[in-house]
């Protein structure tokens, strides 16, 4: 199973979508996945493949029936600050830049903490155009005001501008990039960088089983559905297909989000049969809300999900998750099967999922699960572990199953 220890190793290394799909190519290789290129044609398709897209997308396939499969699926962004390029500036003495907000984050958990950046850079090496990931340490904050200078403490928040240094005629951000990247700062052409949270994930209570950390949302799903994948599934009587996304939290519709054509594309180029959706599954992982003690009146009664008590199966009057009836029995009993608590849980609140513009795009019969969560969208978000690893102990069975 999958331990804390091997999960917060892997939470504290993704910063970014990009180094989610680094890592999981790096383990998919590992175990003998074959890795397809997008923009070639395919002449021997082997049974363990997987392809990406933009180094910010990935579907993996233990391909063993042309007739029937078993998808399920996550997103790999959350929410935050990204840099806007070429907005460095000295002021009051200061250099700062300007962000740009990226999903809905809560913006005032973002001061006093100590920030780095993350993501990819393009960068001029020679007469070619080369990309580099990069992850800095500490490198930025973003300052609070104090409480005698500020009549409301949450009203009117300031932009987001974080400090990297005092001035001195250069600019330490481009200073930054180039050491990272090993380049000068003249051969930087674009990146697309966001700041994160270099504290390391923790569990702050005495039993150690609440974990906080920075990116939950949707990382507690994708890591364990990553590591059910590459460690457990296996060729059976049903295909097995595992896929990522990135910008699920600006609302999928990119080249690189679930309303893409990545998954119709690809699965396209397998020689599938015409009947394959229908006669195929498709289990959406995303986060919950988790019940608030001092906000009951938030869930409905009956409807919740507490932490430490299972997993949520999610549904909404508007349809802004997937329930297919057919297809949470069958889960259902899997989790009653291996001991895994399933909340049903209203969702009167929140935005889509990927489920949300992949089921009517297939015609595939889909639902949506997850684990649950406090504090969501805040720069630390806060599950309980024995949750995670339900939610892990039902993919893999999943995987065996259905």
């Amino acid at each position: 199973m999958l331990s804390k220890e091997k999960f917060v190793e892997l939470l504290d290394k993704i910063k970014s979508p990009f180094h989610f799909v680094e890592l999981a190519r790096e383990l998919l290789k590992s175990k003998g996945f074959v890795e397809l290129d997008i923009s070639k044609n395919w002449e021997n398709i082997p049974e363990k493949f997987f392809v990406v897209r933009e180094e910010r997308e990935l579907i993996a396939g233990l391909l063993s029936s042309k007739d029937t499969g078993i998808f399920i699926g996550g997103h790999i962004d959350y929410p935050g600050f990204r840099i806007k390029p070429n907005t460095e500036e000295v002021k009051d003495n200061l250099e700062i830049c300007q962000t740009m907000k990226y999903g809905d984050p809560l913006d005032h958990t973002w001061f006093d903490h100590d920030l780095g950046i993350a993501g990819i850079v393009s960068y001029k090496n020679n007469d070619k155009i080369e990309q580099k990931l990069i992850k800095t340490g500490a490198v930025a904050i973003i300052p609070n005001i104090s409480c005698y200078l500020q009549k409301s403490r949450t009203a009117n928040l300031p932009p987001i501008v974080p400090i990297f240094g005092s001035a001195d005629g250069s600019s330490k951000l481009q200073d930054i990039i180039a050491k990272e990247v090993g380049c000068k700062p003249e051969e930087i052409v674009s990146y697309d960088l966001r700041f994160y949270d270099v504290n390391p994930t923790l569990f702050p209570t005495f039993d150690g089983d609440l974990i906080g950390g920075q990116g939950l949302d949707d990382l507690c799903c994708s890591i364990p559905l990553l590591d059910a994948f590459v460690n457990y599934a296996q060729p059976r009587e049903k295909s097995c297909f595992v896929c990522f996304y990135d910008n699920e939290e600006i609302g999928s519709v990119t080249p690189f989000g679930a309303r893409s054509d990545f998954i119709t594309s690809i699965i396209g180029r397998l020689g599938l049969s015409p009947t394959f959706y229908a006669n195929s599954y498709f289990v959406s992982t995303d986060v919950v809300h988790g019940h608030h003690y001092q906000y009951k009146d938030m869930t409905v009664p009956g409807a919740e999900c507490i932490l430490g008590e299972g997993i949520g199966f999610m549904w909404s009057p508007q349809d802004a998750t997937a329930a297919n009836p057919e297809l949470f029995a069958l889960v259902d009993s899997i989790a009653k099967k291996n001991n895994v608590v399933i909340a049903k849980y209203f969702h009167p609140h929140g935005g889509y999922t990927i489920s949300r513009h992949i089921a009517p795009s297939l015609g595939i019969k889909a639902i949506d699960i997850g684990v649950p969560l406090l504090a969501m969208h805040s720069i630390r978000e806060y599950g309980a572990f024995v949750d995670i690893q339900s939610f892990h102990r039902l993919v893999i069975s999943s995987y065996a199953s259905l």
